[in-house]
């Protein structure tokens, strides 16, 4: 956020390298994936001289996120493709993760981005729970549920038993994910909610992390919930 606020100032001194390698970080920080993109294809295509090494490979990291950010699942999968071939002499893309990265791309790809579809009525109450959380009434199909407000949560996520209800897609991808019950890994599919609303306000393609059994709060494991929206369905708001 300090990079950020820097490039908003005036008659701002530095090269062109140096400026578009700070809005590239600061793009995707700050949830502009698409100036991200924009700024690292023009520095390989105008500064390649001076992208080596350790910046070049960091650069293509942050390019193959930002088009997944930015929905472009098919490019990010392109880019991890890319990334592997270049690491895989020095490092096992499977035990570095690289691999997984390519394979959840390669699956989105079949999926729309993720959308919200805004009026001119847009409304999301919100109201605490027992437990003094934030929840937002979340409808997909015909069930209505509150879900829990939760900017801790780099996805949404949700029970299994509610997603098989709600209608949500399973893209046959599996991620590791936390149980706060019990404080282990556990094995959770990405599923696709196509269409949800969050009050009055639609959404479209949401991605979910899908729990087995009950979904619960890290400070309350024995309170359930229904589901929670994160940090993935937040940023396009």
């Amino acid at each position: 956020f300090g990079l950020n606020k820097e490039l908003k100032k005036p008659n701002l001194e530095a090269s062109e390298h140096t400026l578009l390698m700070a809005k590239a970080y600061a793009g995707y920080y700050v949830n502009r994936p698409q100036e991200a993109i924009e700024s690292i294809e023009k520095l390989m295509k105008d500064h390649a001289d001076k992208m080596r090494g350790g910046y070049s490979f960091n650069l293509v990291f942050l390019q193959a996120e930002s088009y997944g950010m930015a929905g472009q699942y098919a490019k990010a999968a392109e880019t991890y493709e890319t990334i592997i071939e270049r690491i895989k002499q020095w490092v096992d893309p499977e035990t570095s993760g690289h691999n997984a990265f390519l394979r959840r791309y390669l699956a989105l790809s079949k999926f729309q981005p993720q959308k919200m579809v805004l009026n001119s009525t847009a409304t999301i109450p919100a109201k605490t729970d027992k437990m003094g959380l934030i929840t937002v009434p979340v409808t997909m199909g015909n069930k209505t549920l509150d879900f829990i407000f939760s900017t801790g949560s780099g996805y949404c996520a949700i029970s299994e038993d509610n997603a098989k209800q709600m209608g949500i897609k399973d893209t046959g991808i599996e991620m590791d994910g936390f149980d706060d019950s019990n404080n282990l890994q556990v094995k959770m599919k990405l599923g696709v909610a196509e269409k949800m609303k969050i009050g009055n306000v639609e959404f479209e393609n949401i991605l979910f992390l899908i729990k087995p059994g009950k979904l619960t709060e890290k400070d309350a494991p024995d309170y359930a919930i229904n589901g929670m929206i994160g940090l993935n369905a937040m940023l396009i708001m």
